[in-house]
């Protein structure tokens, strides 16, 4: 597996650095022989130009990308491989997600599902620190504090730097010790029996018959036959009021702030409760839950009248909920920003945002499972894309999209700053690519039309046949022999 501080690419020999090395010198080749674009798709696509490299072999499958910033490549959907050299980083995928690996001098996280996961990373104390787990039973790794640590699940072990700890001692269900910080907790027959110790916290359970837990200065819980008998109280500060509570579940529950200006009542929880705290001028209405609720504050307000129609407002946003929120529409109207979304889970979703201070507008439209749509301007760029065939109803991830909707492909659309502009439809078996003072048109395996300053070409099935001009002189190409003059743009 790769290790922290190596780009994947560095540890992936055989098949896979073959392949770069091949796309490689073949874009190299091209590059001092052929024209800036050249197509026989399927079989194979090459554009070089302002600083980009493309090359596109069988149809969309496989793939070589380079710019200044970055080299991909990959065979969709079976793997695919970025690498940053600036960033010092990269990452390997296949099977998107089934298998996936990254790698940077800080990090390295692998993941192969369901049952490999490793994590390493350098701490803020500049010492290494790692989780792996074949999953669900064998766990170890090392603390960037403590050293090397490992478990086997049900036998017992240490964990170290896991589940919100710092060292968890692990005997299986019989006894298990925590400690975060200075506090110590004891789990005996989870979840039966519990002990807290710490310098200003201490506490015992033993469910369900009794509980009481005090950390001095914040707030202290308990509990008699859980969950017939609950009391405790809390402490105040700046975002809330100093109160204590008394619950009889599911009768009663009342609490009260000390000073009398905040508080809560609920009878046969959940169905009925209001609560109400002067500060902001808070109000809470239930009853019965869950068909009726309202809050109100001087900065939030929501009403719901399940399951048919509610609506909620939090300062300048504001969202209403049809059918139990299947149907959803959210608004936000900021003093630089607007967003819309509206959304029919999982049928449907369209959301539309726009930033005035960048000149930006994106918008994205989903009818699952059958189509996707995005678009993306901010100045004078833009780009955007439609796919059908859609595997989930969220907003697809990068990496998704790298090894999934080129396959799906049904549109795609980029408009750069430097004048530049591509489109490609169904899979790519049509493009149409423009630039200053060129343009490049290609239908498939049968015709394809490009121009640049200099030079115009027309070419037939696969390239078997192609005529132009070059400088006033006309070139011809019959079954790859060519006669006259070169028809290439370089």
């Amino acid at each position: 597996m790769p290790k922290a501080g190596h780009s994947p690419l560095a540890t992936c020999h055989s098949p896979l650095s073959l392949l770069a090395l091949w796309l490689s010198f073949v874009a190299g080749a091209l590059a001092a022989e052929a024209p800036d674009i050249e197509c026989v798709w399927p079989l194979f696509y090459y554009r070089n130009g302002a600083g980009r490299t493309e090359v596109d072999v069988l149809g969309p499958l496989g793939y070589y990308v380079r710019d200044a910033k970055a080299t991909s490549y990959g065979m969709r959907p079976l793997f695919d491989v970025v690498s940053e050299p600036e960033e010092k980083r990269g990452s390997f995928h296949v099977l998107y997600p089934i298998a996936s690996f990254r790698g940077s001098p800080q990090s390295a996280w692998h993941f192969v599902f369901p049952f490999y996961f490793h994590n390493h990373r350098v701490a803020a104390n500049g010492q290494p620190a790692s989780a792996t787990v074949i999953f669900p039973f064998v766990w170890w790794g090392r603390s960037a504090t403590e050293g090397p640590w490992g478990a086997i699940l049900l036998v017992g072990g240490t964990f170290k730097g896991l589940f919100g700890a710092d060292r968890v001692d692990y005997g299986g269900f019989t006894y298990s010790k925590v400690r975060t910080g200075e506090y110590t907790t004891y789990l005996i027959l989870w979840p039966f029996g519990t002990y807290w110790t710490g310098p200003d916290k201490h506490g015992l359970r033993i469910w369900p018959f009794y509980c009481h837990v005090t950390h001095e200065g914040h707030w202290s819980n308990g509990y008699v036959m859980w969950p017939f008998c609950c009391y405790g109280s809390r402490e105040g500060g700046e975002a809330r009021d100093a109160a204590s509570y008394f619950a009889s579940w599911p009768f009663f529950g009342l609490s009260r702030g000390r000073d009398g200006r905040s508080g809560s009542v609920q009878v046969l929880w959940p169905l009925f409760y209001y609560g109400w705290n002067e500060r902001g001028n808070f109000r809470e209405w239930q009853g019965p839950w869950p068909l009726f609720s309202k809050k109100t504050s001087d900065d939030v307000s929501s009403f719901n009248l399940w399951p048919f129609w509610g609506r909620a407002r939090e300062r300048a946003r504001v969202e209403d909920r049809f059918l139990s929120g299947l149907v959803r529409h959210t608004s936000v109207d900021a003093k630089a920003s607007t967003v819309r979304e509206t959304t029919v889970f999982p049928f449907f979703t369209h959301s539309l945002s726009e930033d005035r201070r960048r000149e930006s507008r994106r918008s994205f439209w989903l009818l699952w499972p059958f189509w996707r749509s995005r678009s993306f301007r901010e100045g004078t760029a833009s780009w955007g894309d439609a796919n059908c065939l859609q595997f989930a109803w969220t907003r697809a991830t990068d990496d998704f999209d790298r090894n999934w909707s080129a396959l799906l492909g049904l549109l795609e659309h980029e408009r750069r700053r430097d004048g530049e502009a591509a489109t490609r439809v169904a899979m790519r078996l049509f493009r149409h690519e423009t630039g200053p003072g060129w343009s490049h048109t290609q239908l498939g395996p049968f015709a394809s039309w490009q121009s640049a300053p200099g030079l115009t070409r027309l070419s037939f099935m696969l390239g078997l046949v192609q005529t132009g001009q070059r400088d006033g002189r006309r070139g011809w190409r019959v079954f790859f022999i060519p006669f006259g003059a070169r028809l290439s743009a370089r």
